[in-house]
């Protein structure tokens, strides 16, 4: 008990003290703190059904802080740690009521995958992860890459009906699925002649393809030439990095932005700088990493691009040598990455609202994995050396 109300301080410290560029407010309410009593800690089961082992979200701990940032009118943030059960819990994704995550059980290999009901509390099973590459959420859908036969494919589990479905079964890799409604997309060398997975930077040949789910059915979305990879969807956009205007080695770092809008056919360059990393799509928007202005890929910095208007503006400068994947996510109101700096330990979440341009920041050493939906934001901290998952809310 003592190591969770040190752990308690600490985190109210730093939610109350790092959002950045705050201003003091005399009525500011004191951070409200509620513990329970933990229960057992689960041990995975394979049903898919609730048991008393599998649940373990009962020592909670609630912090509510009202900040005055300079930057942005948040007037209020709760955070609420959802889960201590003392295993790795990893890359949390967030939908509605609902998160899924991975545990690893053994070694670094994830083994399988678990809902949280954030309403009820509750923890179940879904099911084996396998060897995953890679996984998505949304709505009623978990979708993932699975190395359980030997090469990856693309699996679906439904959480209503908990049912697993094997989407491709190409002797070839698909590979870093992402999902909107009925729809999948993923990046898939089964055009290339030959390689393997387990060594993907040989001038790989990657193609974007997709899936209905209501109509059991698959295509061919882009193939050109070279590489097109990281797709990502919203309603009828998909977009994707592009290397099809580069050449040589130079193909396996970056490439341009293209959109495809699937109600028209409509394909769009988005960028022209070579250099942009790791799109993803939400309503009128595209976020995406770019190291067009820097000397070395390690070094990139963020770009927002409205599709209506055509505009993009950098909405993060890189002044820290920050790594270089930002594991960016994007919701309805918010863009949210992380930003680690290869010179300390500290980890920096970034909070940017689309709608007034301002940024805060919340500041941690064991943060990782931020994922947004609407006004809330989820992701995990190491606590007492495992990985839990916390949620924090915007209440403006």
């Amino acid at each position: 008990m003592r190591k969770i109300i040190i752990f308690s301080i600490i985190l109210i410290l730093i939610l109350s003290g790092c959002i950045s560029n705050q201003t003091t407010n005399e009525d500011t309410k004191k951070d409200s703190i509620v513990e329970k009593e933990p229960t057992n800690t689960y041990e995975p089961t394979e049903t898919g059904e609730n048991t008393e082992d599998s649940v373990d979200t009962t020592e909670k701990i609630e912090i509510e802080t009202d900040t005055t940032p300079t930057t942005e009118k948040i007037t209020k943030t709760k955070v609420i740690q959802l889960t201590n059960n003392q295993i790795e819990e990893k890359e949390p994704i967030l939908s509605g009521d609902y998160i899924i995550y991975y545990v690893v059980e053994s070694g670094d290999l994830p083994n399988s995958f678990y809902l949280l009901d954030t309403k009820t509390d509750t923890n179940k099973f879904l099911t084996k992860a396998g060897n995953y590459l890679s996984f998505d959420f949304q709505g009623d859908n978990l979708v993932w890459s699975d190395k359980r036969n030997g090469n990856a494919d693309i699996f679906i589990y439904n959480i209503k009906t908990n049912k697993e479905s094997q989407v491709t079964d190409n002797k070839k890799d698909q590979i870093y699925p992402r999902l909107f409604g009925n729809k999948v997309v993923w990046h898939d060398n089964r055009n290339l002649e030959s390689y393997s997975a387990d060594n993907p930077i040989i001038f790989p040949n990657w193609d974007i393809y997709s899936y209905d789910i209501l109509k059991n059915n698959e295509e061919s979305l882009v193939s050109a030439s070279q590489t097109q990879y990281y797709p990502a969807i919203w309603e009828n956009f998909v977009v994707w990095e592009d290397g099809r205007h580069k050449t040589g080695s130079d193909q396996l770092i970056g490439g341009d932005i293209y959109l495809l809008d699937l109600s028209n056919g409509k394909e769009v360059k988005i960028t022209s700088t070579k250099k942009s990393i790791k799109p993803l799509v939400n309503n009128r928007y595209v976020v995406y990493t770019d190291y067009r202005n820097n000397k070395g890929y390690s070094e990139n910095e963020i770009f927002l691009y409205d599709i209506n208007k055509e505009e993009e503006i950098k909405i993060f400068e890189n002044e820290r040598n920050s790594k270089r994947d930002f594991n960016i996510d994007i919701s309805n109101d918010y863009v949210v990455w992380k930003d680690e700096n290869y010179g300390d330990s500290k980890k920096v979440i970034y909070i940017y609202s689309i709608k007034t341009g301002k940024t805060n920041t919340l500041e941690d050493t064991n943060t990782y994995k931020p994922n947004a939906d609407n006004n809330q934001l989820v992701f995990t901290n190491k606590t007492n050396g495992k990985s839990e998952i916390f949620l924090l809310e915007i209440l403006q």
